[in-house]
């Protein structure tokens, strides 16, 4: 039997501190290190752990992640961690799939990933360090570009096992490059649509049709500007 009284309160803490980060979007990034990003302390025991790796273990979507890392099903941790896991999933199954032809050909034990339009992500540093633990044989090295974040973590670098992140508070203006993989990630078709548009016409690039991602937030976005699908 679920204790609902548990997981009614643990979902409260993990929603609060989502409100907490919300509420000035130009403060993103001023949590101090010391924070605990999970508010969950069974989660936050599992997650200290390294993971045993097994060939056998295909981990595809929350069901498969939750089963692997012994939470339970009811715990509300895969609202932190939407942003890890879409990493995780975009590099060990997108990208072997849709460029297969450039992962044979660079050196894949050292990946180098940009991340273009950050917000909530420089706050929630800590739960990246989940992403370099499902790739242990990776040197990882993220930097995390953003207009929308505090000045005073503006080229601070964090260094922490096999995974290092650098932010930057500026545009990106780096797609030049046609053979490195871009991929975009959005909660709306319809933005997806319109980044589509743009890239064709300013750089002639062409994308894929988009997929639902399957470790996006289980919390329902609402949008005021329009009704178009979220996801």
């Amino acid at each position: 039997m679920m204790d609902h009284s548990r997981h009614s309160k643990e979902l409260e803490s993990v929603i609060t501190v989502i409100l907490e980060m919300s509420k000035i979007n130009s403060r993103n990034g001023t949590l101090s290190n010391s924070d605990d990003p999970y508010v969950l302390p069974v989660e936050s025991s599992i997650l200290e752990e390294k993971p045993s790796l097994s060939l056998d273990v295909d981990i595809r979507d929350w069901k498969s992640y939750y089963t692997y890392r012994g939470f339970r099903m009811d715990s509300p941790i895969c609202i932190l961690l939407q942003w890890p896991l879409t990493l995780y999933y975009i590099v060990a199954k997108c990208l072997p799939h849709d460029y297969l032809r450039c992962c044979n050909s660079i050196d894949t034990t050292e990946i180098c990933i940009d991340i273009v339009g950050v917000e909530k992500e420089v706050e929630m540093l800590e739960t990246f360090q989940e992403f370099g633990k499902l790739l242990p044989d990776k040197q990882i090295d993220i930097h995390m570009f953003g207009r929308e974040i505090w000045k005073g973590i503006d080229g601070c670098v964090q260094v922490k096992d096999n995974i290092k992140i650098t932010i930057h508070r500026k545009l990106y203006h780096k797609i030049t490059n046609h053979r490195k993989p871009h991929v975009i990630v959005d909660y709306c078709q319809h933005s997806i649509e319109l980044a589509k548009n743009g890239l064709k016409e300013h750089c002639l690039l062409d994308i894929s049709e988009p997929i639902i991602n399957p470790f996006r937030s289980p919390v329902i976005k609402l949008c005021e500007e329009h009704d178009m699908p979220w996801f």
